[in-house]
């Protein structure tokens, strides 16, 4: 069974989809280093459940939601 990550902006929704999650999280984090005057490498927030995780920094209040779909799912077999 494959995934596929969405990764959703605050402030400007659907930004891109990925099959890799390590893909996914650079995408994140690079939109909310954009909000940003000076890039940060230190203290990022990620909280992670099994179907969502949501990332965002302290000096800033844009953030980005990366959302997990399970693809070539098939519940019946």
């Amino acid at each position: 069974m494959s995934k596929s990550y969405i990764v959703k902006g605050s402030e400007d929704g659907p930004i891109g989809v990925f099959t890799s999650h390590k893909r996914a999280l650079e995408c994140a984090a690079q939109y909310v280093n954009q909000s940003m005057d000076t890039l940060e490498s230190e203290g990022w927030e990620i909280d992670k459940s099994l179907y969502y995780t949501c990332i965002s920094h302290p000096n800033t209040s844009t953030g980005a939601n990366i959302e997990v779909f399970h693809t070539n799912y098939n519940p019946l077999t």
